[in-house]
């Protein structure tokens, strides 16, 4: 199956594009939701270069990846519905060169590898260590003080 990357020029063409494959996975999606929002309200908040937004369909035109990045910050990529895709996105910005990647745990590892391949640079990973569970504290329910 052929996958194609579109490159969006907007925040809102990316999300009419992206939107309903992010939101199917609200939850491990809300950084990019956050920056789309963050981008529509201050767009000057990021700097002077533009964002960049891509996708990445297949054959039936479905998103099966999307990723984001406000330069200079670094890349943040979806969940992905076709392996594939991992790679596609890793060639569409071997060029730009972001400082870092921030991806799933079973995205970062196929996208370093072909980065690695196509760069000739060593990639290396950094995790990030979650807090212990459970968290210290008990639910209360919100007050208007």
């Amino acid at each position: 199956m052929a996958l194609s990357v579109t490159h969006h020029q907007a925040t809102d063409d990316f999300l009419q594009a992206a939107g309903e494959f992010l939101a199917r996975r609200e939850a491990e999606h809300n950084l990019i939701f956050g920056i789309c929002s963050a981008i529509r309200l201050s767009p000057e908040a990021f700097g002077t270069h533009a964002p960049r937004f891509l996708t990445v369909t297949d054959d039936a035109a479905g998103v099966v990846a999307a990723a984001l990045q406000t330069p200079p910050n670094n890349l943040v990529v979806s969940q992905v519905d076709d392996a594939a895709a991992v790679h596609a996105l890793a060639d569409a910005v071997v060029e730009d060169r972001p400082p870092g990647v921030l991806a799933p745990t079973e995205v970062i590892g196929p996208f370093l590898a072909r980065w690695a391949d196509r760069t000739g640079e060593t990639a290396h990973l950094e995790r990030v260590t979650p807090p212990e569970r459970p968290a210290e504290g008990s639910w209360r329910f919100a007050t208007p003080d």
